[in-house]
């Protein structure tokens, strides 16, 4: 993302209360494979962690 990174993004949106996530889900997808990375992404309330390259089963199981 040109302007944040995805972690500045989910710091932002998860410390947003305007934003009212309490019914949008975040999936987080990422070339990275790095445990540091898995663990940081842990901390935020996100619904899946999605490793690229996408896999096409994987998103229709997502989006139902």
């Amino acid at each position: 993302m040109p302007v944040m990174d995805g972690f500045e993004f989910l710091e932002e949106a998860t410390s947003t209360p305007e934003l009212n996530l309490s019914q949008t889900k975040i999936y987080v997808t990422t070339s990275s494979v790095l445990p540091k990375d898995k663990e940081k992404v842990a901390a935020y309330p996100i619904a899946g962690f999605i490793p690229k390259p996408l896999n096409q089963n994987i998103l229709k199981e997502i989006l139902g």
